[in-house]
């Protein structure tokens, strides 16, 4: 699945992003506030996408597919502490949800902007392991959103839970 095919990303005009950022969107008026800077809400919904994003790429892939090329922001020397247990399971049997978003706007910001991960994905091994032995787990992503000049408007962590969808109740 790609995150930008998801019809509420789509209708904000999320598009993926060249390396170090994930995501970006070109805003337009439709996503303005009173003050005519970016909506908050927008921000969030871009750092959300972001972040579920990062996780699908490193939470495995799905079994017999091609591996796609998204964008990861460290080098894949860093990847293999998370990478090891990829081959177990794969993205289409996880089930993430978001339990808790922690905040900070820092200001303003208007044209084009970006998301950004700033978690190693090593320190994903934690989740892995968790979801190998316990079928469920959290975790923590602190994503950032800045500006073409590299300005931070928005700090915030994602805190997802995630379970083994074999384990979940079925839809």
């Amino acid at each position: 699945m790609n995150v930008t095919d998801i019809p509420f990303h789509q209708y904000l005009g999320l598009e993926l992003a060249e390396p170090p950022y994930l995501l970006q969107l070109k805003t337009a008026q439709q996503h303005a506030n009173h003050l005519g800077t970016i909506h908050a809400s927008v921000l969030i919904a871009l750092a959300e996408a972001g972040s579920g994003l990062f996780l699908m790429n490193h939470l495995g892939r799905p079994h017999g597919a091609r591996e796609e090329k998204l964008p990861v922001q460290h080098d894949s020397a860093s990847w293999q502490a998370a990478d090891h247990h990829a081959e177990q399971y794969d993205y289409h049997d996880v089930f993430p949800v978001i339990r808790r978003i922690d905040a900070k706007f820092h200001q303003g910001g208007q044209g084009t902007v970006f998301a950004r991960c700033t978690l190693d994905p090593s320190e994903l091994s934690n989740v892995h392991a968790d979801l190998l032995t316990k079928h469920r787990a959290k975790a923590l992503v602190p994503m950032q959103v800045v500006d073409v000049q590299g300005t931070l408007l928005l700090s915030v962590s994602f805190e997802w839970f995630i379970q083994r969808r074999s384990l979940s109740v079925a839809h």
